[in-house]
């Protein structure tokens, strides 16, 4: 059975978790709405900030992981429901709700980050799409019509910038 200070220690661990995973969350809408207003400048600070917050992330899950292999535990789920079902009373109560908390707060991150990399696929191609209209390069698979309606096969026009 692990010791008393090691469920203080998961729950401060849980804490700086919930934390940092919650202000991630909100640095990824704000991120949402710089990449909805097209605010490049401010997307890059963005970026610069998910990075911090990752790293802090990452480094509160070696300190997880150090936590639990001092118990003699693997890194697991398993590990962590074993030392949450071994405290009692309020501190076990403490437990399993902060572990809820922070499970709920990683999924928000999860499908907000889902979407960000949407509205970015979607900046892309229509980046690309312009892209390829200025330099004359059409898609082959794509329908031309020329100016009667008639359906154009050679698309190897001019660009629109030598027009």
């Amino acid at each position: 059975m692990p010791q008393m200070p090691i469920y203080h220690s998961i729950e401060r661990l849980f804490r700086s978790q919930l934390t940092a995973t919650t202000e991630l969350s909100q640095l990824l809408k704000d991120e949402n709405s710089a990449l909805i207003d097209r605010d490049y400048e401010l997307s890059q600070q963005i970026i610069k900030f998910k990075q911090l917050k990752t790293a802090e992330i990452e480094s509160l899950s070696h300190h997880q992981a150090a936590l639990l292999a001092s118990t003699g535990l693997p890194n697991t789920a398993e590990s962590l429901n074993k030392i949450i079902n071994s405290a009692v009373g309020t501190t076990k109560t403490t437990l399993i709700k902060l572990r809820s908390q922070l499970e709920n707060s990683i999924q928000v991150c999860k499908d907000q980050n889902i979407i960000n990399g949407q509205i970015i696929a979607v900046n892309q191609h229509s980046i690309k799409t312009a892209l390829a209209i200025l330099r004359g390069q059409f898609n082959s698979a794509e329908l031309i019509y020329g100016s009667g309606g008639q359906t154009i096969t050679d698309n190897s026009g001019n660009p629109i910038t030598k027009a």
